[in-house]
């Protein structure tokens, strides 16, 4: 397994249960991340496929089959690398636990 970064690497640390966040605050920020973890085509399913050369994490199974070209980087799609099999958000993007297809 590999780990492919897409966007900058500074884990989120919002839900801290300091007194300074409400929980509409928090409920926000879950609202945002779960957005993070949908994909970038439907806007409906989860992510769960990355794409070579750029290695960006953004589209469902369903989705992932008539992309040409990364709707984040512009791209071309040359391959599926492996299937996400863990997502964490972080601050700005993913950050994808990839099982490889051999």
């Amino acid at each position: 397994m590999r780990f492919v970064q897409h966007g900058p690497y500074e884990l989120v640390s919002k839900f801290k249960g300091n007194d300074s966040s409400t929980i509409e605050d928090d409920l926000q920020e879950i609202q945002k991340l779960q957005g993070l973890l949908r994909c970038k085509i439907c806007k409906v399913r989860r992510v769960v496929l990355t794409y070579l050369p750029c290695c960006h994490c953004f589209a469902c199974e369903d989705c992932g089959t008539k992309v040409q070209s990364c709707p984040i980087c512009l791209k071309n799609c040359a391959q599926v690398q492996g299937a996400v099999n863990n997502i964490c958000a972080i601050n700005g993007g993913l950050l994808c636990q990839l099982t490889l297809l051999l």
